[in-house]
């Protein structure tokens, strides 16, 4: 799933025994006393559902069952009972057995009496209810031509089947399911397996063949008066479909292109063919959808922008994320269906390898968007924010109840998961990654699995290249503990000393330590930075110590940032690297390590490592670097200061002054006026830089964004797609005519486009009009505004991370919670992003004295969420309150009671100087 087991297995005819299960949670997880094999599942659906006059179906289940503890006087599955009610269980067809569900959806079925047999029969005959929050098997509809239609499906992940039907829903009991659906003959029954239709008078039935061994999460079916387009290409053997409402039929072709060359990629990748265990791939777009996409086998499912493109209307940044979302969802077939993580404490073994492939999969049938690169910027950058703060997790982390599963679906799973798995790969190269993966998938194939078993996999085939050390110990820190390692690198004469501690805003409890690869640079390498390997390792508890050549003017860490840590140098070395980054090409320092750079002296900066002058000083190499990635990380670093600060406050004007001066000669290199939508680089940094230079104030490019707005506004022509959402949200934020906001509304309610309501949603947020936002905001609470769904958390966080929004949805909060939990689904969402924007004391008490007014019971997740974003906003205001004198400093900005007259630096005067010529 992009934001993305357990059973008795019979493996080469091997009985495998389940886990050990002492230190489990037993209010939530299932005994390991009964585990299904096979389940058929029989659902009557209403008639009325799809005229929407109904929420109701009927089922019947039937699932076989092996019996592991004899003894045992009950089987305990699972059934939500707001959503299942069981009319009736039957065993081996024949006696019916009493039955209770508790408040943890735990069904207990009193078998009566112990039992002598091996195995055992349910037939559960239950009445369900379609749920509307799409979660479990829930209802949606959609408009074609003025008309409703409605359609039912399925998003499981991670404890939802439970509400479709009685099952045994926790990842590692593993079964196949053979599912039959009576429905309407107007509508179309497709789920993971092909079906056969047979038609009756008034309704049709669809039997689908029997699944593979498989999770309950993975199993999908949607019935629905979508079409279907067959891919046509001999690159796979098997059909591949895409599905969708009949209106969007040309939105099609990027998916049926790209969905089979990542297929056949993937297959020879893995060495396992994807036909072996599935005979056929659908992929849906579904109008209302809570997840990104979903990775069902053989059905997998997408919101509407992730799977459908229009070469008219579509930006390349659309395109990059369909193409990537789908490898994404497809190296889950691998890596998360036919392998499957043993419980949900390491999802990391499911999303962190479709992260690491939606990249370096797609890269190579489009390796012109260079994503072996960007997944640093995206992947690593992010991992390392969310990844330095005490309350971050590690990447297995206990989970029990719901909520915490649902949880750990976050950025360590994602990002640090996918991160950590690139650093493997480079400690033992790309052909040796590859054959160990291989091997990993053959042993753990239709299994379970935890990680033990994938680095055992890969130091069969890597033994050579780790000397004394063996992946199980190296990586069991990585893996069982939160954060990340800062090296501090310390040079004397050609003596280099390394040593490590957690990168960490706040103290480390733990005193964390890693296997650490090292690999680096010097300034006398022909071959700079192409070396990934390890060339040393710093130890757990050890300082590392290595001569380099004397001639050599400097040293750098961390090759193309092949390692997941931080680097910090001592004053000497820094000041070296600074000289070297002003030199003609930099000395030849790669581009991503000037990327790696960048984001490390933000981050060191941020943290009291460094100076913000010693930063700001190192980053002077950015007047002339004009590289995507260089300037994504200061875009970042910049942003967020200026989120902290805030833009219209005295430092925050600095900040942006600061900014101007050295986007310059950037912001030329990608002028409006010159458009290059084939070069997919060139246009990723062109609007970046643009929306980076618009939104600090650049004159030129505010005077030709709003230009673009009101061309729009008078031809109705409306801008070039790429760079759309810059004229739209900057035709906002510098505009005193609220016209222009109900102008670009208008469009969003007249547009069918999937990808233009996103731009356009995300543009309405950026008016600085308090009132416009506050509108806003009621439309998405509005079931009859237009805005779906799943957009109304996205509106809520969009108005947030406009600064001039954050006080207009901090009161929409408070004065609308209650109507907000049952549009949004969940407040506990919001509350950490609204927080998290929070700069003072004021705001704070507020948001304790909101937290004291709620109903402890009804709202206790809320509370729960608040209170711990409660401390997170504490200690931003902690941060701006530790750092606003050093930044005025830097800046000359006299601080409260100072003189009147200042003396401002030089530095600082040539900042203010440049600011006002962009002005002019």
């Amino acid at each position: 799933m992009i934001y993305k087991h357990l059973i008795l297995l019979l493996s080469s005819g091997v009985l495998l025994a389940p886990a050990d299960t002492a230190s489990e949670t037993p209010n939530y997880r299932l005994p390991k006393t009964h585990l299904p094999n096979e389940y058929n599942l029989t659902l009557k659906l209403n008639s009325g559902t799809f005229k929407g006059k109904s929420k109701t179906f009927t089922g019947t289940v039937i699932i076989n069952i092996t019996v592991l503890d004899k003894s045992s006087k009950e089987i305990k599955l699972h059934a939500d009972s707001t959503y299942i009610t069981v009319n009736s269980v039957k065993l081996n067809g024949v006696t019916e057995l009493s039955h209770t569900i508790d408040v943890t959806s735990i069904l207990t079925i009193d078998l009566g009496t112990e039992t002598t047999k091996d195995s055992l029969s349910l037939t559960i005959k239950f009445k369900g209810i379609h749920r509307e929050d799409m979660n479990g098997f829930y209802l949606s509809n959609y408009q074609e031509k003025n008309t409703a239609k409605y359609l039912v499906t399925t998003q499981f992940q991670p404890t939802h089947a439970r509400s479709a039907f009685p099952c045994f829903d926790e990842p590692e009991f593993k079964a196949t399911f053979q599912v039959k659906i009576e429905h309407p003959k107007s509508v179309t029954a497709l789920s993971n397996t092909k079906g056969t239709t047979t038609n009756e008078w008034f309704s049709s039935t669809t039997t689908f063949e029997k699944t593979p061994i498989m999770s309950t999460y993975l199993l999908a079916f949607i019935v629905s008066e979508f079409t279907c387009t067959e891919s046509k290409t001999d690159a796979i053997s098997f059909p591949h479909s895409v599905c969708s409402r009949n209106e969007t039929i040309e939105m099609r072709q990027l998916a049926l292109m790209d969905g089979p060359l990542i297929l056949a990629e993937l297959n020879n990748y893995t060495g396992i063919l994807y036909e072996t265990h599935m005979h056929k791939m659908h992929q849906l777009a579904i109008p209302d959808f809570s997840a990104g996409a979903m990775e069902n086998w053989g059905l997998v499912t997408y919101r509407e922008i992730y799977l459908l493109w229009s070469e008219k209307e579509s930006t390349n940044i659309n395109k990059q994320q369909i193409s990537t979302v789908i490898a994404h969802e497809l190296a889950h077939q691998w890596f998360g269906n036919l392998v499957t993580t043993r419980w949900w404490d390491t999802t990391f073994l499911n999303e962190g390898f479709a992260t690491y492939f939606e990249y370096f999969i797609t890269h190579k049938i489009h390796p012109d968007w260079e994503l072996d690169k960007q997944f640093i910027i995206d992947e690593y950058h992010s991992a390392f924010e969310a990844d330095c703060v005490i309350s971050a997790g590690a990447l297995k982390s206990n989970v029990s109840s719901p909520s915490e599963v649902s949880a750990i679906f976050n950025t360590i799973s994602y990002s640090k998961g996918g991160s950590i798995l690139r650093m493997v790969e480079h400690i033992l190269g790309s052909s040796v990654f590859q054959s160990g993966l291989q091997a990993y998938l053959k042993e753990r194939s239709l299994n379970y699995t935890e990680p033990k078993f994938l680095w055992e996999s890969l130091n069969a085939v890597s033994q050579s290249l780790l000397n004394d050390l063996d992946l199980n110990t190296v990586m069991k820190n990585w893996v069982e503990n939160p954060g990340y390692p800062l090296v501090t690198v310390n040079v004397t004469g050609n003596k280099v000393e390394l040593t490590q501690k957690r990168f960490l805003i706040g103290n480390d409890p733990n005193k964390t330590n890693w296997h650490i690869p090292i690999s680096y640079t010097q300034s006398t390498d022909k071959n700079k930075f192409a070396n990934t390997f390890p060339q040393t390792w710093l130890k757990p508890n050890e300082s590392l110590k290595f001569a380099v050549n004397e001639s050599s003017e400097w040293i750098i860490l961390n090759n193309q940032h092949a390692g997941y840590f931080r680097v910090n140098y001592d004053d000497v070395s820094w000041e070296k690297i600074r000289l070297a980054l002003k030199k003609d090409d930099f000395d030849g320092i790669h581009e991503l390590n000037r990327a790696q750079i960048a984001n490390d002296v933000f981050g060191l900066a941020k943290t009291g490592y460094i100076s913000y002058g010693k930063a700001f000083a190192i980053l002077e190499f950015l007047e002339t670097d004009v590289s995507y990635y260089s300037w994504s990380s200061a875009v970042s670093g910049f942003n967020y200061l200026l989120k902290r600060l805030g833009t219209g406050s005295t430092l925050g004007q600095s900040i942006q002054a600061h900014s101007r001066k050295l986007i310059t000669k950037l912001y030329e290199s990608v002028p409006f006026s010159k458009l290059n939508n084939t070069d997919h680089i060139y246009t990723a940094k062109q609007v970046m830089a643009l929306s980076y230079a618009c939104q600090i104030g650049i004159e030129s490019c505010k005077t030709a964004a709003l230009g673009e707005f009101d061309k729009y506004k008078t031809t109705k022509i409306r801008p070039d797609p790429n760079l759309r959402k810059i004229a739209y949200c900057n035709g906002l934020r510098y505009s005193k005519d609220k016209s222009n906001w109900e102008y670009l509304w208008d469009s969003y309610k007249s547009t069918d486009d999937a990808s233009e309501k996103m731009t356009i949603l995300s543009a309405l947020s950026c008016t600085t009009d308090k009132e416009l936002l506050n509108k806003y905001l009621e439309f998405s609470i509005d079931s009859s505004s237009g805005i779906r769904s799943q957009d109304s958390l996205s509106v809520f966080s969009a108005v947030y991370s406009n600064f001039d929004g954050v006080e207009v949805a901090f009161n929409f909060l408070k004065n609308n919670y209650v109507q907000i939990k049952t549009s949004y689904k969940s407040l506990n969402a919001l509350v950490a992003g609204l927080a998290d924007t929070f700069t003072t004391n004021g705001q704070i008490n507020e948001l304790k004295e909101f937290i004291k007014s709620l109903d402890t019971q009804e709202y206790s997740g809320f509370i729960t969420a608040a209170k711990g974003a409660l401390k997170s906003a504490e200690s931003n205001v902690e941060w701006v309150e530790k750092y606003k004198k050093e930044l005025n400093e830097y800046y000359g900005i006299p601080q409260p009671g100072s003189s009147c007259i200042l003396m401002i630096s030089v530095n600082v005067f040539v900042i203010s100087l440049i600011g006002l010529l962009f002005l002019i």
